[in-house]
Parts: structure tokens; C-alpha cells; sequence
């Protein structure tokens, strides 16, 4: 069985204002006056018998035109790719870095579960608020004392100081957005500890 398909003859133009034609019909800008000065500069040449090869000219425009398109290089355009490309690999890499740091950060009790944290403060501001009303109520008669005041009345006094700490610690203990950031590399973390104030 013999071989049928032949090879299309290579294109090949005669002149520098064919390969003009050519290139601005391909997308490039190809203003006659640079096409010539390149052909005097050498960067493109014909064969031997005065002809321009398709391929040389095809590889001369992707070497040093621009496109029509976009006013710029292939090389540049393919620039910007190679960067944009590395740019997001970086980024991508980055954000693993990240995760895998926070990860190593967890196993090794660097960080705490945020319900934990929310349990700590919420059993800290209880102790606070059950420390301060003892406080209040222990120290009453000396205040009224210090301002000549009657003792008749401690316990309305007692009981107005503790409604308005019950709002301060109202607000004290609502749930708000916080970030916790826990320095050094101490055995124990702040759950650990017990409260000896």
C-alpha cells in the first residue's frame, strides 16, 4: 500500500511588500517602512533564489512585531502569562503554607478552640462577678460610714450597687468577635490554670 498523502508545497512570497501584505492580513503590525528597515537589519532573510519562506516570516513576526490585537509582543503577552501564572502558584502555595502553620499551631496547644475560649471568659466573668458583689456587700457600711451617711440604708444602697454591676457585668460577658493570640510556648495555656484570686 503505498503512501498518497504528500506534503502542501511550502508558501513563499517574492518581495518584502508580498511578506507585508501577508503579515498584515496574519494580525501583526507591519508598517513598510519597519518591515524594510528589519530586512536591512537582518532579521528576516530570503532563500537563495530571493524568496521569503512562510516560516521565516512567520517566526520573524512572533520575534519582533506586535499584534494588531493587542499593540504588544507575543514574547511580552507571553510575559504576562508566565507571571500571572507564577503570581497565583505563589498565592496558592502561600495559602498552603498558612494552613499547614495553623495546623502545626493546634497540634502543638498553640491555639485554642474558640468555644473553649468562650467557656473561659464566661466562667472568668462569673468568678468576676460573683468576687465583686462579695465586694460590694462587704464593704457597703464602711462607704455610707465614710460619707456620714445612715446605716438604715445599707441594703438599699447594697442593692442599687448590684443591679448597676449586674448590668456593667451583663455587658461585660456578651458574646462579641475577638481574636486570640497566644505568645510564647508555655506547657500550660490559660484553661489549664486554676484561679487562685
Amino acid at each position: 500500500m503505498t503512501d498518497n498523502t504528500q506534503e502542501s508545497p511550502e508558501r513563499c512570497f517574492d518581495n518584502v511588500d508580498e511578506v507585508i501584505e501577508y503579515l498584515a492580513a496574519c494580525g501583526w503590525v507591519a508598517r513598510k517602512s519597519t518591515v524594510y528597515r528589519h530586512r536591512k537589519e537582518g532579521k528576516f532573510f530570503p532563500k537563495e533564489n530571493g524568496q521569503f519562506r512562510q516560516k521565516d516570516v512567520d517566526r520573524y513576526a512572533r520575534t519582533w512585531l506586535k499584534r494588531q490585537s493587542t499593540g504588544r509582543k507575543v514574547k511580552d503577552r507571553l510575559d504576562e502569562l508566565q507571571e500571572k501564572k507564577l503570581l497565583e502558584e505563589y498565592e496558592e502555595q502561600k495559602e498552603k503554607t498558612r494552613k499547614i502553620k495553623r495546623q502545626n499551631d493546634v497540634e502543638e496547644g498553640k491555639l485554642i478552640d474558640r468555644a473553649d475560649v468562650e467557656k473561659w471568659l464566661a466562667g472568668r466573668a462569673g468568678i468576676l462577678e460573683a468576687g465583686l458583689k462579695h465586694w460590694i456587700q462587704s464593704r457597703a457600711a464602711d462607704w455610707v460610714r465614710m460619707t456620714g451617711g445612715d446605716l438604715k440604708g445599707v441594703g438599699e444602697l447594697i442593692n442599687a450597687m448590684i443591679r448597676d454591676l449586674d448590668e456593667h457585668i451583663n455587658g461585660y460577658a456578651a458574646a462579641k468577635e475577638f481574636d486570640l493570640v497566644i505568645e510564647g510556648e508555655e506547657e500550660e495555656g490559660p484553661l489549664a490554670q486554676t484561679e487562685e484570686q
